[in-house]
């Protein structure tokens, strides 16, 4: 009978998850439309501005996203320990210091320290962590629950991508 009642709540338009749902979709968008779709203008842009090489700029993403990985496996234990809003926070943080700083830079090894730090806000605001944290309130439900909240990756290359040129 728990059961039930518990699927019957997640069920209902009243379900506090549902409220959490909409929040991870819009956090989600501009990391996921920024860090996923955003490579192919960063590396323009880097190439225009600095003549840099695209094996060099796409070595840092490389990098970034190997980074990211590594760090992806700990998430989980990072959210239990230090909660969803300090680990979405730190997530949006270094993100955004990244995203600004990646104008301003003017040496490869710059690029590289810009790109490790992306790899942080991704780690906490991409995939794994819209998982986890949609998990943590829903169990009949989780399927659908994350798969609405992962729409965000489409609907930010659908919205970030254009204005982003």
């Amino acid at each position: 009978m728990r059961a039930l009642d518990a699927e019957r709540g997640e069920t209902s338009l009243h379900y506090p998850g549902w409220r959490v749902v909409g929040p991870v979709f819009c956090h989600g968008s501009p990391v996921l439309g920024a860090r996923l779709y955003g490579h192919g203008f960063y590396l323009a842009e880097l190439r225009r501005q600095h003549g840099w090489s695209t094996a060099l700029i796409s070595s840092a993403s490389t990098a970034s996203y190997l980074l990211s990985a590594v760090l992806v496996i700990f998430i989980s234990d990072a959210i239990w320990r230090f909660g969803v809003r300090a680990c979405v926070l730190t997530g949006s943080a270094a993100f955004a210091a990244a995203a600004a700083a990646l104008p301003c830079i003017t040496e490869p090894w710059q690029l590289f320290a810009v790109y490790l730090v992306m790899a942080l806000g991704w780690t906490n605001m991409s995939v794994g962590a819209i998982t986890n944290i949609v998990g943590l309130w829903f169990e009949h439900k989780r399927g659908l629950a994350i798969s609405l909240a992962l729409n965000g990756a489409s609907f930010s290359g659908v919205i970030v991508v254009p204005f982003s040129s």
